[in-house]
């Protein structure tokens, strides 16, 4: 099972992640795959985007792995 996260700034300043599915697979030894996904960072009724450093990490059968981050602007 493959997802990743996005860590979303709250307004206190603490990380909360948002889980985004992706895909179940099954892979023999060593092989690569190639994923993508498009996440709108529109402002929503249901999630406030506050201005900072966001975290993105991928979940493979449950392990979290620190991917990368990228940063909000107001």
């Amino acid at each position: 099972m493959v997802d990743f996260a996005i860590h979303f700034i709250k307004a206190s300043g603490k990380f909360n992640p948002k889980v985004f599915k992706l895909k179940a697979v099954e892979l023999r030894a060593n092989p690569s795959l190639k994923f993508s996904k498009k996440v709108s960072l529109k402002p929503m009724i249901t999630r406030t985007l506050f201005a900072g450093s966001h975290k993105v990490e991928v979940i493979v059968n449950g392990k979290w792995m620190l991917i990368g981050d990228f940063d909000l602007s107001e």
